[in-house]
């Protein structure tokens, strides 16, 4: 066997472990309503190089690699769907499926006016990699819808709405065109048959938009290019137990803001202890405008976990406005960092470390070099002093026995004020009903076991104290529910605030991903 058989033998090898071990738990559907979803007609076929004619109509791939004698290797593809028998709808996406093991290529999608357009050249002018420009196809009746940049094995839904609305005639046509300067096997390809062939979906949407993937438990990078073509948008994002994964984003008509983000999927999707949520995937466009044109995921690799161990005021909270901070936490990491939230609501140390579902279903997942959160104290109100810090202490050395990193944060205050409407009572700082001081307590146990300690109770205390008895409101649910203890979404994300900056304050290596 001659070196360049083998060398090829030994990519598709490669090209084929990783499209198995990753793509194949990745097939969206776009659940935002009712979907039609139209797959390509069997004249859909392979164009490569410059006018050539040889048809690729028998291959698995659209974007064959096989003869490596076109042009600059540039390859173009006609796909085409008839959706003549379609019902009204409000959003078209296409979506294609990706092999690529080299993430450094550029696809570009065009659409094609079935009346009018012609293929008078395509103008590749050597574009390197990831420059869309000189990918042109000119003539007339084209619509330069976008590109994908970077590819890598993915799925990837384009927004192709503005051009399918206008093709009266129901039947539409895109011009995918590829580029790479190296032709190993392991390309960027795009599947021809079976469950990842090219698709049309049709939808009709509605405020806010929701996108599902049945994918299995793990850690996701997810990309989404937010924006429309022709109006303004204001979108955040939201993952699984209503996680802000991505802030609220203004895109100004036809302008587009790509975001990214690592999203821990496991199910239950929330609170270790509820049965809320669905298998795979669930991601919320909301606020006043939401736009988005793609969503892209991949499996994550060597993401950094940080997981939380707390109470009601750090869970993914089931019920709007109920929030706890761990819930609002996700959006200030980059992508490589995923927030593993198992706090849940009415636990102790004590009942958090030894139940099941808690600290052991959480330790069994933590790897080197992860973060292990530790908050206690609401629920603590009549546990002695040493049985407070021998619980903490077992969490810390169980998670220092992993290769990770534990972090210990005092409970944050109550909104209960003493008589001079001034100050914090020593119930609202967790002061127990035995007497036991449980931030000083905690901060003990920081000291003797040498790990680092986030003073969310001080932090707190400072912001509910300067903000008054009658601003304080807005940090609770006391409003809505007269409830001092649990924070609206609002006073949620006040909270993690504050934690994202004690992490700089104290130099915690993980600072360095936050965005």
């Amino acid at each position: 066997m001659s070196k360049w058989i083998f060398k090829r033998a030994i990519l598709s090898l490669i090209a084929f472990v990783m499209v198995f071990s990753i793509l194949v738990t990745i097939q969206p559907e776009n659940v935002s309503a009712a979907d039609t979803t139209y797959t390509s007609t069997s004249d859909s076929y392979v164009r490569s190089g410059v006018y050539a004619s040889t048809n690729y109509g028998t291959e698995t791939q659209l974007f064959s690699k096989k003869d490596l004698t076109y042009a600059d290797n540039k390859r173009i593809s006609y796909i085409k769907f008839d959706f003549t028998g379609a019902s009204s709808f409000n959003l078209a996406k296409l979506k294609i499926t990706t092999l690529s093991a080299n993430n450094d290529h550029v696809l570009h999608v065009y659409g094609l006016n079935n009346d009018s357009w012609t293929e008078t050249g395509i103008t590749w002018n050597n574009a390197p990699n990831n420059n869309t420009a000189g990918y042109g196809l000119t003539g007339t009746g084209i619509t330069d819808i976008g590109s994908v940049t970077n590819l890598s094995i993915a799925t990837y839904e384009i927004d192709v709405t503005n051009y399918v609305v206008a093709q009266t005639d129901k039947i539409v046509t895109f011009a995918i065109v590829t580029d790479t300067t190296d032709v190993s096997y392991a390309d960027a390809i795009t599947s021809r048959e079976g469950s990842n062939k090219p698709a049309l979906i049709l939808s009709t949407v509605t405020n806010p938009l929701s996108y599902h993937l049945d994918i299995a438990p793990g850690n996701y990078d997810v990309t989404v290019v937010l924006g429309d073509s022709t109006s303004a948008g204001s979108t955040a994002i939201q993952a699984e137990a209503r996680r802000t994964m991505i802030k609220e984003t203004v895109t100004t008509a036809g302008s587009t803001s790509t975001q990214t983000f690592t999203v821990n999927v496991r199910s239950p999707e929330g609170q270790p202890s509820s049965s809320s949520g669905t298998e795979g995937l669930d991601l919320v466009f909301t606020g006043s405008s939401p736009k988005y044109k793609s969503v892209s995921v991949v499996s994550a690799a060597s993401p950094v976990g940080i997981y939380l161990a707390g109470d009601s005021t750090t869970c993914d909270q089931n019920t709007a406005p109920w929030a706890g901070w761990g819930q609002m936490f996700p959006q200030y990491f980059k992508k490589g960092t995923f927030i593993a939230n198992y706090a849940d609501s009415g636990e102790n140390a004590g009942s958090f470390l030894n139940g099941t579902l808690f600290f052991k279903a959480l330790i069994a997942k933590v790897k080197a070099n992860d973060y292990v959160f530790i908050q206690f104290g609401h629920n603590d109100k009549t546990t002695t002093k040493a049985d407070y810090q021998a619980n903490l202490t077992s969490m810390i050395n169980q998670t220092k026995e992993k290769g990770a990193i534990p972090v210990l944060v005092t409970p944050p205050v109550r909104r209960l004020f003493n008589s001079d409407n001034t100050t914090l009572s020593t119930t609202a700082l967790h002061v127990n009903s035995l007497g036991v001081n449980l931030p000083a307590a905690m901060k003990e146990v920081a000291t003797t076991t040498g790990i680092k300690l986030i003073d969310l109770t001080a932090k707190s205390k400072t912001l509910i104290e300067s903000l008054g008895v009658e601003g304080s409101k807005k940090i609770y649910m006391t409003v809505e529910a007269n409830d001092n203890t649990h924070f609206n979404e609002y006073g949620a994300n006040e909270m993690a605030k504050l934690v994202v900056q004690a992490i700089q304050e104290l130099n915690i290596p993980i600072e360095a991903n936050i965005r």
